[in-house]
């Protein structure tokens, strides 16, 4: 006695680009009739945009557009190509990507999370533990001298920073803060409330960057921001001076 061992049929899947280390499953034989479930798995930095193959076998898909979809296996082999393309980055990623703000701003949300980790203690002047984790980048315009002021909140706890500067972090050639502000609560306040940084945040008109970041092992936050500039009206224009010698509490001017 035998017993005759029932038709497979061969699922194919591949990916494109192939060399981005996409998780594929549902690949293998299969009886006719069989229902069969493929899913194409996420890939940090691209976005998956659908299937493709041959006409006739994409109509077996439930949704060609969905990573995860199925379809009832006719009696022939099948392929696939999930495809993917790389993720464009949000807004605030970069110096070279900043989110683009005006002042005043008013209850501004967003958060670092998906921002990513671009820039290192070293390479601000003077260096903070409190920019090693994930970072945003705003950007505004002023057009005259005022005093900056405002406040942030957290969600969460474990320490962040806001800081103003000029220039973009570099590691061979640290920006200045012009001004920063932490906390290892869930609020902060510009200019900040601890007698050691900066006190009064002078701004004079020019383009600026506003950092956001936290401190390890707190590696991203969602925060509130509001800031403020107020006009010094008839302030005659602020000496411009060289910092050296920087460090958290004193620098040389000349």
């Amino acid at each position: 006695n035998f017993q005759v061992q029932p038709e497979t049929f061969t699922l194919t899947l591949q990916a494109d680009p192939s060399d981005i280390g996409a998780i594929l499953t549902g690949a293998g034989e299969y009886q006719e009739e069989a229902t069969v479930t493929i899913e194409a798995g996420a890939v940090t930095g691209y976005d998956f945009t659908g299937w493709t193959g041959e006409a006739d076998d994409l109509a077996l898909l439930d949704d060609a557009t969905s990573a995860t979809t199925f379809f009832t296996m006719p009696d022939r082999g099948l392929s696939f190509t999930a495809n993917y393309e790389e993720a464009e980055e949000p807004a605030g990623t970069s110096c070279e990507n900043p989110y683009l703000v005006t002042l005043p701003l008013v209850d501004f949300e967003n958060t670092t999370s998906d921002k990513g980790n671009n820039f290192q203690s070293s390479w601000i002047n003077p260096p903070s533990n409190f920019l090693n984790g994930n970072d945003m980048v705003l950007k505004f315009t002023v057009t005259e001298t005022g005093l900056l002021t405002g406040t942030m909140t957290a969600s969460e706890s474990g320490g962040f920073i806001a800081t103003i500067m000029q220039d973009c972090p570099n590691p061979d050639n640290p920006a200045i803060m012009i001004a920063w502000s932490t906390s290892w609560g869930t609020s902060l306040t510009l200019p900040s409330s601890n007698p050691n940084q900066p006190q009064e945040i002078l701004l004079i008109p020019g383009d600026y960057f506003m950092i956001v970041s936290t401190h390890l092992p707190l590696q991203s936050i969602d925060f509130t921001l509001n800031l403020e500039l107020e006009p010094l009206d008839g302030c005659a224009a602020p000496m411009v001076l060289t910092a050296s010698n920087l460090t958290q509490n004193s620098a040389d001017l000349g």
